[in-house]
């Protein structure tokens, strides 16, 4: 790339490949955050730049959407709720209605024409406004989930999570939602998001194309227990994990899945 930098969204869209904005390696998240998109061409093994982001953040999320990219939320310092759409066709950001809550390093996905954007890390500070919430010192982790209507351009809260998804790996297969549990909390969640697209789920909602595919190291993961907690109040299903290994659950970034012409 062009730029060396870390904690950005990494994306597939369109058979290319997509690193937006994040934090210049310096780790110093008060001067080095960038808006700078850059765009990998496959067939010709080069990175060019896209158009910036208009806003500079770190830990965003992001995920694809019927040929366009959506991402939302970061840092910088402050968390945001900031959301935008990214059309490769015109090289352009689009602003969106922002999140009802601002969140860093979440979960974003979607299937049909509805995005999710899923636990993180978010700020109870009332003396901040809404749409813009620091981080430190009081920041917790998110347990709830909301939910985007491409159409009406509205956000709703529509579930709550069992356990906190700060940072973690997770992957969308026919409709359902499946988010990693990160060192104590070995755990993976299950939301089944179809009943939010009111219609019927098939394998061909599978939204491969737009998941950042990270899986378990399986040196460290045993078998999945058959019971499952689960309660009326929740949409989300929780299956522990028998580790037989010591330590802290581990787990592995693969890459991203996008289709290329080459």
């Amino acid at each position: 790339m062009h730029q060396t930098k870390v904690d950005f969204y990494f994306g597939g869209l369109a058979g290319n490949l997509f690193a937006v904005a994040g934090c210049l390696a310096n780790y110093d998240i008060a001067v080095g955050l960038t808006p700078a998109v850059e765009q990998y061409v496959p067939s010709e093994n080069r990175w060019y730049m896209a158009e910036p982001l208009p806003h500079a953040v770190a830990n965003l999320a992001g995920c694809v959407w019927n040929g366009t990219m959506f991402v939302s939320g970061g840092r910088d310092p402050w968390t945001r709720c900031l959301v935008y759409q990214y059309d490769p066709l015109c090289n352009k950001w689009f602003a969106k209605a922002p999140m009802l809550t601002a969140r860093t390093d979440h979960v974003m996905t979607c299937t049909g024409n509805k995005i999710f954007a899923v636990g993180g890390f978010v700020e109870a500070d009332d003396d901040y406004p809404d749409e813009v919430e620091f981080i430190w010192p009081n920041g917790g982790d998110s347990r709830d989930g909301e939910m985007y209507d491409v159409e009406t351009d509205q956000w709703t809260s529509v579930f709550n999570l069992w356990r906190p998804a700060f940072h973690a790996p997770s992957i969308t297969i026919n409709n359902c939602l499946y988010i990693f549990g990160r060192n104590r909390y070995r755990n993976l969640q299950k939301i089944n998001l179809a009943k939010y697209t009111k219609k019927k789920k098939t394998s061909n909602d599978s939204n491969s194309s737009s998941v950042q595919d990270r899986n378990a190291d399986n040196d460290n993961l045993g078998v999945i227990d058959a019971e499952e907690q689960n309660s009326h109040t929740h949409d989300c299903q929780i299956f522990k994990f028998n580790r037989q290994t010591k330590g802290r659950f581990k787990y592995h970034y693969v890459g991203v899945m996008f289709v290329s012409n080459i």
